[in-house]
């Protein structure tokens, strides 16, 4: 028997005639890599099916039933971004396993998203490609675009992002991305169902095979009461009902198994689409 310590920690390894075990100083068994890796699956995929628990989390604290949810609480290389912690750790998780050659975002408010998405390409040793459209792109986030490290590899461009212009300019960007790489594209812009299903029409077909498509706020549907009263969309009205009409009518779209129920509090649960074919 063989006894390690490192930082403090100690460990017992115990030879038996199959494999090797090991246990930390409490004596419980620590998995191994495949061990753990099927054991963490198994407990995502549990977690995202438990439909109480899903039910729960949005009643867990009144600020999460609040509207203030989305205001800003994580930075993207000092900028920040509009987006749930789960949704950030999940899109580092989608581009470190993807390596996408391109990333298209529609609705970039303050820019901490494109800057996100440009530095987890760089470091998935990817060369940052990301192209940001909005119908009105603000000056403090030009210029924070402008202003960064990334501003060569980041394109922005306003305008209607369901638009036929929006799909020439998103067609142009992907030419000029690496041949044969999937990408990512992110709708997170006007999240009424008629914009939704415009994206998806125009942008989601230029995507290549294997690629991912975020739909954000499809959790608009699960709140009971409409969060977003001087908004054109609510429940019945959403980017869930654009995303189940969506994949009812293409089939070269399905909704990810692996990503769209990886978080818990997420805002994109069930709008997380790969494209098949």
């Amino acid at each position: 028997m063989v006894t390690c310590v490192y930082a403090r920690t100690f460990w017992r390894v115990s030879a038996l005639a199959s494999r090797v075990m090991v246990t930390n100083v409490y004596g419980s068994e620590i998995p191994d890599s495949d061990a753990f890796t099927r054991e963490r699956a198994k407990d995502i995929n549990a977690m995202g099916r438990d439909e109480i628990c899903v039910r729960r989390r949005w009643n867990s604290s009144p600020a999460l039933r609040s509207v203030k949810l989305q205001v800003p609480a994580a930075n993207g290389c000092g900028v920040p971004i509009i987006r749930l912690p789960d949704d950030i750790l999940t899109l580092q998780e989608i581009i470190w396993s993807l390596r996408p050659g391109f990333i298209i975002e529609t609705g970039i408010a303050r820019g901490g998203s494109l800057l996100l998405s440009a530095s987890l390409m760089h470091m998935a040793n990817v060369q940052p490609l990301v192209l940001g459209m909005d119908i009105q792109i603000l000056k403090h986030a030009s210029d924070s675009i402008s202003g960064s490290r990334f501003a060569e590899e980041i394109t922005l461009w306003e305008g209607d992002s369901a638009s036929p212009s929006a799909g020439l300019v998103a067609s142009t960007f992907i030419e000029s991305a690496p041949a044969g790489r999937p990408g990512v594209l992110v709708l997170d812009s006007d999240h009424s169902h008629s914009h939704v299903s415009g994206e998806l029409e125009m942008l989601a077909g230029l995507m290549p095979i294997e690629s991912l498509v975020l739909v954000a706020d499809t959790l608009i549907e699960e709140f009971g009461e409409d969060p977003y009263p001087d908004r054109p969309w609510g429940r019945g009205n959403s980017p869930m009902t654009a995303v189940r009409e969506f994949v009812a009518s293409h089939r070269s779209y399905v909704v990810s198994e692996r990503w769209a129920r990886r978080g818990l509090v997420t805002e994109f649960r069930d709008g997380i689409l790969q494209r098949i074919a």
